[in-house]
């Protein structure tokens, strides 16, 4: 793991405008330089107030690569999304879902409301708002995130959007068919699953053969699709000012559920950060999302209880989770599930000229990760030796300890 490329993420908030100075920023991100030799750092703001120019200064100063974090398609910065723009549902819903939806949905800087990528206004507005960041900032390179559709973070039902107006217009120009063909198919699949026994469970060959089941692979390759056309839009105008392309990814066992489709959007990008938290208690974090899909399919399953539902996710993930949802949320999830995963990519064959940068955790933040001590850190960093050749410190400077920074350092430098 010599000469490994590491960067990190920094985000202030609502919450850190008020609690750091940016005398204080600044020592952060000379402490992440110091211990470990620094190759990026990633940065978002909702208080555009000279904060960029600041950031972008120290950066040139102690010689780290500066990307511009850019959320494309919910909680964008300056914009404040219509309740029209939102994706819709099966069920002509806009906003959360209820099955098994996460209980902290909202509360906090992000809101998590996407935006559907075929809403021309929409996406035409944040456009031009991301090319006046751009144009106007001398960032080293874009990272781009919340490039998805809804999880199941909000609720079951928001797997199946979206049918607004221009979604339907757009299927059926594309496929010659009406999109709403799927309503009723998705309302029958949600009914015969009251029914579902545990040897029906076991059938299933894990999430795939459940999406492939309720939808064709033509809705599946709309949305795939939808996501892609959206990135390369973004994507093309970064590398048209001849700088670099980072992704935020689900991992890959759950991307396909947000339509995140690694091989086409590895074409948009010159490396991709897979989201592989085992700890995380926040949207993409992979505790998290188990718990919201077993919730949802305890809700949905009557006569399936939950050690039953905990075993197919255990075939699904290749990994021994813990007994129940309660645990899975305390203890979070194997670090042996990074090496899992990257293999999982490995067999994409993806470019070689696209890099695979994990997120690590590294933070303390009480409400949303377990806090990552040595212990963890160090299984962390065990799993992705020989595997890659760079990954992110995840997701906070400012809440990464010191303690963190040298563990990683005394490790790959």
């Amino acid at each position: 793991m010599e000469n490994m490329w590491i960067g990190t993420q920094l985000f202030i908030g609502e919450k850190e405008i008020k609690d750091f100075s940016i005398e204080y920023i600044k020592k952060r991100i000379i402490s992440a330089k110091r211990y470990l030799n620094l190759n990026s750092l990633i940065v978002r703001t909702n208080y555009d107030n000279g904060v960029y120019e600041n950031l972008i200064k120290i950066c040139r100063e102690y010689e780290i690569d500066i990307y511009l974090w850019f959320t494309v398609l919910a909680d964008i910065q300056d914009y404040e999304i219509r309740k029209e723009e939102l994706v819709t549902n099966y069920k002509n819903k806009q906003g959360y879902g209820q099955i098994g939806r996460w209980d902290k949905l909202g509360i906090g800087d992000e809101k998590f409301l996407f935006i559907c990528p075929n809403n021309k206004y929409a996406m035409d507005n944040v456009f031009c708002l991301f090319k006046n960041l751009v144009n106007r900032l001398d960032f080293d390179g874009v990272f781009f995130d919340k490039i998805r559709y809804p999880s199941g973070v909000n609720g079951f039902e928001s797997f199946f959007t979206c049918f607004c107006d221009s979604c339907k217009e757009k299927f059926y120009n594309s496929y010659g068919f009406s999109l709403d063909s799927y309503r009723k198919t998705i309302d029958d699949f949600l009914d015969n699953l009251k029914q579902i026994t545990v040897k029906e469970l076991n059938g299933w060959n894990g999430l795939e053969s459940l999406w492939d089941f309720v939808v064709s692979s033509k809705f599946i390759e709309f949305k795939n699709m939808n996501i892609y056309t959206t990135v390369k839009r973004f994507s093309d105008y970064v590398k048209s000012k001849n700088k670099k392309v980072g992704l935020d990814l689900y991992s890959i066992s759950l991307a396909q559920f947000v339509s995140q489709d690694y091989k086409l959007l590895s074409k948009c990008c010159d490396w991709i950060k897979p989201m592989i938290y085992c700890h995380a208690l926040g949207p993409a974090g992979i505790p998290l999302e188990i718990s919201c899909l077993i919730r949802a399919l305890r809700i949905l399953c009557p006569k399936l209880s939950e050690n039953v539902i905990i075993n197919f996710f255990n075939k699904i993930f290749d990994n021994k989770l813990p007994e129940n949802e309660n645990k899975i949320l305390k203890k979070g999830i194997l670090e042996e599930f990074v090496s899992i995963e990257l293999a999982k990519i490995k067999k994409l064959k993806l470019s070689k000229e696209v890099q695979i940068y994990p997120g690590v955790e590294t933070v303390k933040i009480p409400q949303f990760s377990t806090y990552i001590d040595k212990k963890i850190l160090e299984k962390y960093l065990s799993q992705i030796k020989q595997e890659v050749t760079g990954f992110i410190a995840s997701w906070n400077l400012l809440y990464i300890p010191d303690d963190n920074l040298e563990i990683i350092g005394n490790n790959v430098r």
